[in-house]
C-alpha cells in the first residue's frame, strides 16, 4: 500500500501507560477524518499494543506502522546515573518486526534500570529491517543541540555511519523555549551531513481539549494530587493528533529557508512509511520440546501431569475422582487445540 503526505509517525497510545492517553479506535478514526494514509504506534518500551493497533488500521482502511520509542542508555548499562534518552525505531518488514521484538525482549532481561532499556550495541546487533529516528528533545542528539552542538553532529555521524538512509532526524512543532533551538540545529545538522528530516508531533491525545485530562493521567503517574502546582505536568499542551495544517501553523518563528525544509519533513514522513511493511504474524508460536524419551509431547505431559497428581493428591484424598475427572478434560483440551 503506497502513501504520501503527512502522517503522523511518534504517536503513544493507551499502552503506553499512565503516560499516552489515545483510545486506539479514537486515534486512528481522527487520522482518516484527517485525511492522513497512514499512523504509526511508537509507544514507550513496549510493543504490547501492536495488534490490537494494526487490526484497528486495517478496519479503517489506514496504513499501520509498528513501532517502539524506547528507553535507551546512553552506556551499556543503565543505572542510576544512566537513566538513558528517547529513540524511535520502526519495522520495515518481517525481519524487522523480528529484530523489534528481540531488542523488546532484550531490554527487559539484560539492561533493566527502572525501566526497559536498550543500547546502541544491542540496535546495532539487530539493525536488519528497521528504521531510525531521532526522536524527541528527549533524544540524545536533541539533548546535546541545546549543550554541545559540535557533540550532537558527532552523535548524528554515528548514527548516519551505522544506519545509513535509514537513520532520520526528528523535528517537531511544540513551543517549548528548548525545542525551537534544538529544531533550528537539527535543520542545519540536516544539510550538513545529509540526513534527511521528518516532523512530528509526540501525540500523546487524540484532540486538543484533551490536554487537561492528560494532565490528570500525568498526576496519576506519580501519584501527586491536581491541587499540587509543583505536579508533574507536560511543559506544553501541544501532544494532540494534529493535521497538516496544524503542523505547519505551530511551527512558529522560523525563517523562509527553514519553513522550505519543514515542508519537506513533513512529507518525509510518507517516506518511512513507504519503507515500513510489516504487519504482526498470525499463527501458534507455543514453543516446542523435541527430546522427550521418545515421547510425544502430549504423551510426556500426561506422564508428568499423573505423577504430580499421585503425589498432590495421594489414595484417600477428598475429592480426588473428581480431581481426576476434570484433570482428564484439561488434557484433552489442551491436545485438541495444540
Amino acid at each position: 500500500m503506497k502513501v504520501s503526505g503527512f502522517g503522523h509517525l511518534h504517536v503513544h497510545t493507551e499502552y503506553s501507560t499512565l503516560d499516552g492517553m489515545s483510545n486506539i479506535e479514537e486515534l486512528v478514526l481522527r487520522a482518516k477524518e484527517l485525511g492522513q494514509e497512514f499512523i504509526a504506534i511508537t509507544d514507550h518500551g513496549t510493543c504490547g499494543g501492536h495488534f490490537n493497533f494494526e487490526k484497528t488500521c486495517k478496519k479503517h482502511d489506514i496504513k499501520p506502522i509498528l513501532g517502539t520509542e524506547f528507553y535507551m542508555s546512553k552506556t551499556n548499562q543503565a543505572s542510576k546515573d544512566d537513566q538513558g534518552y528517547h529513540l524511535i525505531v520502526f519495522a520495515k518488514d518481517e525481519l524487522g518486526l523480528k529484530n523489534l521484538y528481540k531488542l523488546q525482549a532484550r531490554a527487559f532481561k539484560e539492561n533493566f534500570y527502572r525501566k526497559p532499556h536498550i543500547n546502541f550495541d544491542m540496535l546495532s546487533e539487530l539493525k536488519e529491517g528497521l528504521v531510525i529516528s531521532s526522536a524527541c528533545i528527549g533524544g540524545i542528539i536533541g539533548q546535546l543541540t541545546l549543550d554541545n552542538v559540535l557533540e550532537a553532529r558527532t552523535e548524528a555521524k554515528k548514527y548516519k555511519r551505522e544506519f545509513g538512509d535509514d537513520f532520520y532526524l526528528e523535528i517537531q512543532p511544540n513551543d517549548i523555549p528548548d525545542q525551537w533551538i534544538m529544531n533550528k540545529e537539527i535543520i542545519k545538522i540536516s544539510k550538513e551531513l545529509d540526513i534527511k528530516l521528518i516532523a512530528t508531533n509526540d501525540v500523546h491525545y487524540v484532540l486538543k481539549e484533551d490536554a487537561p485530562i492528560h494532565e490528570v493521567l500525568l498526576a496519576l503517574q506519580v501519584g501527586q494530587k491536581m491541587n499540587n502546582e509543583k505536579r508533574f505536568k507536560f511543559p506544553t499542551n501541544d501532544y494532540w493528533c494534529k493535521s497538516y495544517d496544524e503542523m505547519i501553523e505551530t511551527f512558529i518563528g522560523y525563517n523562509q529557508e527553514e519553513m522550505i525544509e519543514i515542508h519537506k519533513a513533513l512529507n518525509n514522513t510518507s517516506e518511512i512509511a513507504n519503507k515500513c511493511n510489516a504487519g504482526c504474524i498470525k499463527g501458534n508460536f507455543l514453543p516446542h520440546y523435541p527430546h522427550l524419551n521418545g515421547l510425544s509431547e502430549d504423551e510426556y505431559l500426561e506422564v508428568k501431569t499423573w505423577e504430580g497428581f499421585e503425589k498432590k493428591y495421594p489414595v484417600g484424598y477428598a475429592n480426588r475422582g473428581q480431581i481426576r475427572k476434570e484433570i482428564i478434560n484439561e488434557l484433552k483440551v489442551i491436545r485438541e487445540t495444540g
